[in-house]
Formats: C-alpha cells, sequence, structure tokens
C-alpha cells in the first residue's frame, strides 16, 4: 500500500505537466522580452525552439512512461490474489463472517485455504491432522468447544473462525500476531513472541499477509 500514493501523484501529475509545457511561451515561438528578444537576449526568430510536432511527442513518450511506472509500481504493491474455485460454496459464509467480525476482506478465504485447502475429505472429516484438528478451519475439539460450533459444520466453523480471529486481534493488536496465535496458541505468542516462533508459524502467517498485500 505504501506505494500507491507515489504512484498516484505521479499519474495525476502527468496531466497538469503535460499542459503546462504546451502552455509555455517557447512552445509557440514568442518567447520575447520588451525589447523583442529572449530572456537571454537570443532573437525569437533565433532561438532554437522545438517545433510543436515534436513537443508533442516528447508529451506524449513523458505522459506514457508516467503511465507505465505508475503501473508497475501499483502492480507490485496491490497483490492478485483470488480464492480458489473449490472456496465458491463457502465464499458466502466467509465474506460474511468477515463483515460481521471486521477482518480485512479475503483473510478469512486466505487463512481457511491454508487450513484446509478446502478440500472435502478435511472440511467434513475424513481427514484430521496428527494433531487432531478438523473441518475448514482446523479447529481442535477444545477449542470447537469454547466457540460452541461444531468443526465439522461449515458454516458454524466459519463463523467461529472469523470471531476467534478477531479475539486474537483484539488481544494482540495485529493481524500477524493474531494469525500466528491462531496457528501455534496464544498462550504461546504471549510468552515467547514471533521471534520465537517456529518455521511452520512464521510461513503460515507471512504468506497469508504477503499475498493479500498486507505485510508491513
Amino acid at each position: 500500500m505504501r506505494y500507491l500514493l507515489p504512484a498516484a501523484i505521479l499519474l495525476g501529475l502527468s496531466i497538469p505537466i503535460a499542459r503546462a509545457i504546451r502552455e509555455m511561451p517557447g512552445a509557440t515561438g514568442s518567447a520575447t522580452g520588451a525589447s523583442g528578444t529572449g530572456d537571454f537576449g537570443i532573437s525569437a526568430d533565433t532561438a532554437d525552439t522545438p517545433a510543436p510536432g515534436i513537443i508533442e511527442e516528447a508529451i506524449h513518450q513523458a505522459s506514457a512512461l508516467l503511465d507505465n511506472f505508475g503501473t508497475s509500481i501499483m502492480n507490485t504493491a496491490r497483490k492478485v490474489w483470488t480464492p480458489p474455485a473449490a472456496a465458491a460454496p463457502y465464499m458466502a459464509d466467509i465474506t460474511a463472517a468477515e463483515s460481521r467480525y471486521g477482518l480485512p476482506p479475503g483473510l478469512l478465504a486466505r487463512q481457511l485455504q491454508q487450513e484446509s485447502s478446502y478440500k472435502p475429505s478435511i472440511i467434513f472429516g475424513q481427514i484430521k491432522s496428527p494433531a487432531g484438528a478438523l473441518g475448514i478451519a482446523q479447529f481442535m475439539p477444545a477449542t470447537a468447544a469454547e466457540m460452541g460450533i461444531d468443526p465439522l459444520n461449515p458454516s458454524q466453523a466459519i463463523d467461529g473462525a472469523g470471531r476467534y480471529m478477531a479475539q486474537l486481534y483484539a488481544r494482540f493488536g495485529d493481524w500477524g500476531q493474531a494469525l500466528a496465535a491462531y496457528n501455534w496458541g496464544q498462550g504461546n505468542v504471549a510468552r515467547k513472541g514471533l521471534a520465537k516462533a517456529p518455521a511452520e508459524t512464521k510461513n503460515y502467517f507471512s504468506s497469508i499477509l504477503s499475498d493479500l498485500g498486507l505485510m508491513a
């Protein structure tokens, strides 16, 4: 996001800059002072003033360069992650939970991809993690019980995951720590901090935030 403002400024300036160049006295061949000469004593008739066509071409090229520069910067800054096709049956519940609990758009959708890859065998419990996590949001049974949800009911699990993430954000104050707490446990994050998080947890929160353009 920090690149968007400079790019917008550059793009916004391209039009007034071009207009100013067109309106410069030298662009019309009439840059004369009161004595009939230019500011530097050069006769207006002999001053090396570019032809209007050359000026227009220069303006066009400068504007194109600014456009290309701004597009490049914005494409770098703006991430283009979109939910996979497998997420489609769950997107209404996901976007509702993101809105209800104040999560950044796309955060829960990307997090659930990290948790279950939207695979039916994981979502409906045919496969569970070695630690015993279940469902689309990979809730541990104890956490699911605390949240009052059935982890194998996708609608309940999605709402529970959104609510739990909002609670973690309220406690830790940033989404990186909230995601780390979801993955590693909030007690670990509180006691040890992100610097001592295992590689799996660091990859978990950094990949999600990076894909959404939310990395600091």
